[in-house]
């Protein structure tokens, strides 16, 4: 399947499993301002991120930010190694890590990036298991991928760049994973995954690689989960 990026959008809401379930010709934005199909955000202390899919770029807007403002910061351009951003992420260092759905890579720039700047650190290649990136999070370093064309979930070590294998790969008929857009992790490492093909959100114990069946699985009509679209665990 060929993913339709500008159907949806991710709208966090807040609650104890906090579920953004954007349905497929869903309206809702997260920023108006020189924004092109806007993919996800991520919100730390004092600004939100947004990747863009259409235009390959990922811009920053200050905390409070609302009506046609101009974006804070802009990473756009050849150098950046944007294409098809879909998921933001960005840690307690700043850094920000961006998942590249047409680039199946996932890049991380520097603390207050802005412009036609390189990646610090690029994991790309055959080896990384990536297929259609779409969302990223890190839990103690480590990070946690949801590949929607694999239908897989990939986690690399703290620091990997490169061509580099995942520590731990979920995939397979047991796991429920299908078309994954969305993954959290709690405070117990435990790993869970919004999955657009399967109108369900799925939960895997700490450590689980392989065809592994998830530990919990919100699924069924009375859910109301419809093409789920991200997932948040506070």
């Amino acid at each position: 399947m060929v993913k339709s990026k500008v159907r949806r959008t991710v709208t966090l809401v807040s609650c104890s499993l906090l579920l953004a379930v954007a349905a497929a010709a869903t309206g809702a934005t997260t920023a108006s301002a020189s924004t092109t199909a806007p993919a996800a955000t991520q919100i730390p202390a004092a600004y939100s991120y947004v990747a863009n899919d259409n235009n390959n770029s990922v811009t920053e807007y200050a905390r409070g930010a609302s009506g046609d403002v101009a974006p804070v910061a802009d990473i756009s351009g050849s150098a950046t190694g944007l294409s098809g951003p879909e998921g933001v992420w960005v840690d307690a260092s700043r850094g920000l890590f961006v998942t590249n759905f047409n680039g199946n890579s996932v890049t991380k720039y520097a603390s207050g990036a802005s412009g036609d700047v390189a990646p610090i650190a690029d994991i790309s290649g055959s080896a990384t298991g990536l297929s259609g990136p779409v969302a990223v999070a890190d839990a103690s370093g480590d990070l946690f991928v949801v590949n929607f064309n694999s239908n897989s979930m990939t986690e690399y070590a703290s620091g990997a760049s490169g061509d580099v294998a995942p520590v731990a790969d979920i995939s397979g008929s047991a796991t429920g994973v299908s078309e994954p857009d969305g993954v959290a992790v709690d405070a117990s490492g435990h790993v869970f995954v919004a999955n657009f093909g399967g109108n369900s959100v799925t939960e895997y114990a700490r450590g689980a690689s392989g065809d592994v069946a998830p530990i919990a699985d919100i699924s069924g009509s009375a859910t109301g989960l419809s093409g789920p679209a991200g997932v948040w665990v506070p």
